[in-house]
């Protein structure tokens, strides 16, 4: 029996369907409350997907940075 998860993976970044272990980079991600964390993991299926899903955290992370300073 084949791992649900994994039959239906994709890549985080541009949704192309990924086949069994056909992964670029995984990195893990917790999502929920701190009372409801769950495990999860971010699938990227080419450097190109990895080097604009680093690329937009990053302008996130800026973005956030700057709207939070004058708080």
């Amino acid at each position: 029996m084949r791992n649900y998860e994994q039959t239906l993976a994709a890549c985080f970044v541009c949704k192309k369907g990924i086949a069994d272990n056909g992964w670029f980079c995984r990195l893990p991600r917790k999502t929920g409350d701190a009372a409801g964390t769950q495990a999860t993991e971010i699938l990227l299926c080419t450097p190109v997907c990895a080097f604009r899903h680093f690329t937009n955290l990053e302008n996130e992370t800026t973005i956030h940075h700057f709207n939070n300073q004058g708080k």
